[in-house]
Parts: C-alpha cells; sequence; structure tokens
C-alpha cells in the first residue's frame, strides 16, 4: 500500500489501463486488497 501511495501523491493515473484493460482498482480488489482499495477510491478511482 505504501508504494502505491507514493505513486498516488506523485500523480500517478489511479485509472491506469494495462494491456487487458484493467485498473489498479481491479487487481486490488481481485487480490483482497482493502487497504489498497480504500486507497484508490480515496484518489478517485472509477467503479
Amino acid at each position: 500500500v505504501e508504494c502505491a501511495r507514493i505513486l498516488l501523491d506523485a500523480k500517478a493515473s489511479v485509472d491506469a489501463l494495462d494491456k487487458n484493460k484493467n485498473t489498479p482498482l481491479h487487481y486490488a480488489a481481485g487480490y483482497g486488497r482493502k487497504e489498497c482499495v480504500a486507497l484508490l477510491l480515496e484518489h478517485g478511482a472509477s467503479v
């Protein structure tokens, strides 16, 4: 989560898409990373 926080504070795109069109939120939710999901949502991730 700390790494994600650093990237988001540096203005990394919260809704960046990978080659399969998945976002960081897809991965955080898929792996059950509740704290990371909350962080992404706080930074405006699209649901």
